[in-house]
């Protein structure tokens, strides 16, 4: 557990291993990852994805780029996040 007056450390990607080789398993560095930013337990990487999706969608960004962050299609993000968007029946509602 990080100690609150310890510093935080940002990292964009995990990349390599310690030695810099390619990691072979992703299950050990994802539970020190998750531990060091006090999730709980059950926050998964699948969640992280779905809250990402949501996130992006909620903020009006284009849907490609968003889409391409996420590795998925455009239509795979209209379809299950697409009622997150600002917009969603937004002309419905005014008629």
């Amino acid at each position: 557990m990080r100690k609150t007056n310890e510093p935080v450390h940002c990292f964009l990607h995990l990349v390599a291993s310690q030695n810099g080789g390619a990691l072979q398993k992703m299950r050990k560095p994802w539970y020190e990852a998750r531990e060091f930013a006090e999730l709980s337990k059950s926050v998964t990487p699948h969640i992280l994805r779905h809250t990402r999706a949501t996130w992006l969608v909620q903020s009006g960004i284009d849907l490609w780029e968003a889409a391409g962050t996420l590795g998925m299609s455009v239509q795979m993000l209209e379809e299950v996040y697409g009622h997150h968007s600002p917009d969603f029946q937004k002309k419905a509602a005014e008629v």
